[in-house]
């Protein structure tokens, strides 16, 4: 995962960086999400939704992004209601990372 600057779609020649780079996602901020909810021993997870066509690089193009949106809805909401008991039975279980808390 490559973490950008947020607020605009990366540029054809960044993507290809960040591919040769090894990266296979872009997101704008849950690089630094992640990181400060290990800190704060919060555990996190999210659901991204990938909104970028890569400017062209990809099989789709923008117009396409209501269609996807429409169809992930749904979808978006059967993962987060079925995640919600495991979220729960987390509760007192350690983590991998654990010690890198920086709060009691």
């Amino acid at each position: 995962m490559v973490q950008a600057a947020g607020g605009r779609f990366e540029t054809p020649a960044e993507i290809r960086m960040f591919q040769q780079m090894g990266g296979d996602l872009v997101t704008m901020s849950i690089g630094t999400e992640i990181a400060y909810a290990r800190m704060a021993g919060i555990n996190y997870s999210c659901l991204v939704i990938i909104s970028n066509p890569a400017e062209g690089l990809g099989d789709w193009k923008f117009n396409s992004l209501l269609d996807i949106y429409q169809s992930l809805n749904t979808v978006s909401l059967d993962v987060l209601v079925s995640a919600l008991p495991h979220i729960a039975n987390l509760e007192g279980k350690s983590r991998i990372g654990d010690e890198l808390r920086i709060h009691p």
